[in-house]
């Protein structure tokens, strides 16, 4: 009996060792697969931030292109401004813009007619040759109603009153 005993005995260590390997295997594979896992995680984080960075660059572009098409019909009206009115704008700095007028009346020749006007948020006029009494009130329009169409013909109209004789 004793010789059987130590049969089962050995029998029941190699089957118990054998199950304590076979788990510390499936332990290893266990802890392989969820490093796996989190690096596909770690990939697909990485893919949707590729992703959101692909969208804005395409938000980007449209804006890009609206911009460009609104700077397009800017520069096309400063252009009918320009031929029809005599008027000149040019760019001193991101938030101030010169305007001048020629030919105001067909007896004034003198070139230096002009205003600086700041565009930061709200429109105020930093230097005005030759002073008109009312400025403030032609750009208070303008900051109420946006219309610059009508500002440019205001201010034509303001300076040709000033040389009228």
């Amino acid at each position: 009996m004793e010789n059987v005993e130590s049969v089962v005995k050995g029998l029941l260590s190699s089957i118990v060792e054998e199950s304590e390997r076979k788990l510390i295997e499936h332990d290893e594979e266990m802890q392989r697969l969820e490093e796996e896992i989190e690096n596909v995680e770690v990939l697909i984080a990485k893919e949707r931030n590729a992703i959101e960075n692909l969208k804005k660059m395409e938000s980007g572009e449209r804006e890009e292109f609206e911009e460009n098409e609104k700077l397009a019909l800017w520069l096309n009206i400063v252009e009918t401004y320009e031929r029809n009115l005599g008027m000149r704008i040019r760019k001193l700095s991101p938030y101030m813009l010169e305007i001048s007028f020629l030919y105001i009346t067909p007896h004034y020749s003198d070139n230096r007619i002009q205003l600086h006007l700041s565009t930061n948020g709200v429109y105020t006029v930093s230097e005005c040759y030759p002073n008109i009494s009312f400025i403030d009130e032609i750009v208070s329009q303008l900051n109420n109603t946006k219309n610059l169409p009508v500002f440019f013909q205001s201010l034509r109209k303001a300076f040709q009153s000033t040389y009228s004789f």
